[in-house]
C-alpha cells in the first residue's frame, strides 16, 4: 500500500503544472524530481599485518643412560674344601747338556779357605747348598756361560746346583761343582775321584720333582759315590 501512495504523490505534481498551463494561467516551469539516489558506502575494512610464524624451537631430548652391571658367578671349589690354583704358563723344557765336569772347595780359593762366591745375593750368600731343588749346591761355570741362578741337575750325583760362582780355566760347558768347605787332604782326594770319570750329562733348568741324595759331596772324611 505504502508504494502505491508514493507513486501517486511522484506524478501529482506534473498534473497540476499541465492543468495550470491548460487553463491559461501562466507557463510554469516544469521541474523533474528525481529521486536522490543514495550514498554508497564501502566499507574499507584495515588491513591486517602481515602475520609471522612464531620462530621455531628445537628441542632435544636426552634419553638416560642406563648402566647395566653383570656379575659373575661365583666359582664353586672342587670338591674336598680347596680351591684349584690359578692356570699357569708351562715352565720350559730342560735343556740337556754335557761337558767337562770338576770339583773343587776351599782348599781351591784364594785366599785359602774362604767360602766367597761371586753372586752372593742369588741364593747363597756363601758357597754351599745340600743339594735339593730349594736348596742346590753352588756351582762355577765361565763368565757369561750361563746367567747367574741358572739351576741344572746331574743325574749321576742326584743333586741340583746353581750357578753362584766364576770359574777363570773354565770355557764353554766345562762346570765345576763345590764339593765342600772342609780343608784336610781327604776332599781333594774326593775331587780326584769325582772328576776321574771327566764328561758327564746335565740338565739345564730341569723340574723340580727329579730324585735326589741331599747333602755335601764330601763330609766328614767320606766321599759321595755315584
Amino acid at each position: 500500500m505504502r508504494s502505491r501512495f508514493w507513486v501517486v504523490f511522484a506524478l501529482l505534481p506534473g498534473v497540476l503544472l499541465t492543468a495550470c498551463g491548460a487553463s491559461g494561467g501562466g507557463v510554469l516551469p516544469v521541474v523533474a524530481l528525481t529521486p536522490e539516489t543514495p550514498p554508497t558506502v564501502r566499507y574499507v575494512l584495515p588491513s591486517r599485518p602481515p602475520t609471522t610464524p612464531p620462530p621455531t624451537k628445537t628441542i632435544t631430548v636426552r634419553r638416560p643412560v642406563t648402566t647395566r652391571t653383570v656379575t659373575a658367578a661365583p666359582v664353586s671349589p672342587p670338591p674336598g674344601g680347596t680351591t684349584a690354583p690359578p692356570a699357569t704358563s708351562a715352565p720350559a723344557a730342560p735343556e740337556q747338556m754335557s761337558g767337562t765336569v770338576s770339583f773343587y772347595s776351599s782348599v781351591d780359593k784364594s785366599p785359602l779357605g774362604t767360602l766367597l762366591i761371586a753372586f752372593p745375593t742369588i741364593l747363597h750368600g756363601l758357597a754351599g747348598g745340600s743339594g735339593t731343588y730349594d736348596d742346590p749346591v753352588t756351582f762355577a761355570a765361565a763368565p757369561g756361560a750361563f746367567a747367574p741362578g741358572t739351576r741344572i741337575y746331574v743325574p749321576d750325583l742326584r743333586r741340583y746346583f746353581v750357578l753362584e760362582d766364576l770359574c777363570a780355566s773354565c770355557g764353554g760347558t766345562h762346570i765345576e761343582l763345590w764339593t765342600g768347605s772342609a780343608l784336610d787332604d781327604g776332599i781333594r782326594t774326593c775331587e780326584a775321584r769325582l772328576g776321574a770319570q771327566g764328561t758327564r750329562s746335565y740338565l739345564v733348568s730341569p723340574p723340580p720333582w727329579l730324585p735326589v741324595a741331599p747333602g755335601p759331596l764330601y763330609d766328614g772324611g767320606g766321599c759321595f759315590r755315584p
